[in-house]
C-alpha cells in the first residue's frame, strides 16, 4: 500500500495486490481538496474527468492508425509541458522538440526514418526529440539519451490521459536515420535527433491492458 494525504486530511491511495506471472490488481481511490472521493477503482464519478496515471501506464499501447481528428492546441500543449516536465541529468533540460502537423512534411519524416515509420503519414501529428548537446550535463554528455527518452515516455502518457493514441518511432543511434533527419529539418550541430513520436486518435481499440507483470524479474535486497 502506498499513499499520501491531500489538503483536506483525506488518503489518496493505491494496493497492489500480485499472484505469481499475473498483472496487478490495482486499486485506486482519489479525493479532492474537500475530501470528497472523485474515482475509485479505475472508474470515473460524476464531475470528474480524464484518466489516472496508472491507468495510462497500463492502458497505453502502440497505435499505428489513426483516424482524420486533429489534436486541438491547448492539448498539443500539455503533451509538450510533459516532455519538459520530465527530470534529466543536473536539471541540464537537454532537449528540443520539432512539432510537424503538415501532411507532406509527415511524409518526409517517415521516408527519413525508414519503414516503421509509415504511421506519421496518417498521424495528426509528429514529434521529432532532439538531445541538445550543447546542454548536456557536462561530466556525461551521453545523458542527454536518456533524457530524451524520459521526455518521450511523458509525452506518450500525457496523450494517452488525453484519449490521444500514439508511437514511438526511434531514430537514435542509427546513422542514417540521424542523418535524415537532421538533413530534412536543417539542424544545427548541436540537436541530435533523438525519436520520433506520431500522435493521433486512434482508428480501433486503444484500450489493450498487457500481462507484464513478471515476479521472477523482482529482487528485493539482493539478487
Amino acid at each position: 500500500m502506498f499513499g499520501k494525504k491531500n489538503t483536506s486530511g483525506e488518503s489518496f491511495s493505491f494496493s497492489i495486490e500480485t499472484e505469481s506471472l499475473a498483472m496487478p490488481e490495482i486499486h485506486v481511490k482519489e479525493y479532492d481538496k474537500d475530501g470528497v472521493l472523485e474515482r475509485e477503482d479505475g472508474e470515473l464519478s460524476s464531475g470528474s474527468s480524464g484518466m489516472s496515471v496508472m491507468d495510462a501506464i497500463l492502458k497505453r499501447c502502440s497505435v499505428r492508425e489513426f483516424t482524420n481528428q486533429k489534436i486541438a492546441k491547448d492539448d498539443v500543449k500539455a503533451i509538450l509541458a510533459a516532455g519538459m516536465a520530465g527530470p534529466s541529468a543536473c536539471n541540464s533540460r537537454d532537449w528540443s522538440f520539432i512539432v510537424v502537423d503538415d501532411q507532406e512534411m509527415l511524409g518526409k519524416m517517415a521516408d527519413a526514418n525508414g519503414p516503421a515509420a509509415e504511421p506519421l503519414r496518417g498521424a495528426a501529428l509528429g514529434i521529432l526529440i532532439c538531445g541538445d548537446v550543447e546542454k548536456a550535463f557536462e561530466k556525461a554528455k551521453e545523458f542527454w539519451i536518456i533524457d530524451g527518452a524520459i521526455a518521450a515516455q511523458n509525452m506518450i502518457l500525457a496523450a494517452k490521459g488525453l484519449g490521444i493514441g500514439s508511437v514511438w518511432l526511434g531514430t537514435w543511434p542509427q546513422d542514417e536515420k540521424v542523418k535524415n533527419q537532421t538533413e530534412l529539418f536543417g539542424l544545427p550541430e548541436s540537436q541530435v535527433p533523438h525519436s520520433v513520436i506520431a500522435f493521433g486518435y486512434a482508428a480501433g481499440n486503444a484500450d489493450q491492458t498487457k500481462d507484464t507483470w513478471d515476479e521472477s524479474i523482482i529482487h528485493y535486497n539482493k539478487w
